[in-house]
């Protein structure tokens, strides 16, 4: 398992990452192929986009590259190039999770455990006429 510090990142104008990102994977050479497996664990804390309460969520998010020396074509994103064997992992990793956060998010219903993410489709949810938020289809506020 190898720690990775994201702390010094900004999204939505916040530092989303309070605790290291984990990374657990392995490296696979079969016939030729070097393919990179790895899973990155980690805590996102930011304001909820409507309400600015905070909001929490664990992630796990699982990613597979495959890496070659070289690319007998022009550019494919499909393939890491690594012409001289040595991988940084860590670039990788970071340049995957970020490309992974959402635009933006949401808290859940009010009076609900913090942690629960809500991105209510727009014909779902009405603003109330006074401003106050959004109501879902059964009436609950929404943030």
């Amino acid at each position: 398992m190898h720690q990775m510090d994201l702390s010094q990142i900004e999204q939505w104008g916040d530092r989303p990452f309070a605790e290291p990102v984990q990374l657990e994977g392995y490296v696979q050479n079969r016939a030729g192929i070097v393919t990179v497996h790895y899973t990155a664990s980690y805590l996102l804390s930011t304001a909820c986009a409507r309400c600015l309460d905070p909001v929490e969520r664990r992630v796990r998010q699982d990613f597979d590259h495959t890496v070659v020396r070289k690319l007998n074509q022009q550019e494919d994103d499909d393939y890491i190039v690594c012409e001289d064997g040595i991988l940084d992992l860590d670039l990788i990793a970071q340049d995957d999770i970020l490309l992974e956060l959402p635009i933006r998010m949401f808290g859940g219903l009010q009076g609900s455990v913090s942690g629960m993410w809500l991105q209510p489709e727009p014909r779902t949810v009405r603003l109330s006429a006074a401003g106050m938020g959004a109501t879902g289809q059964n009436g609950q506020t929404v943030c």
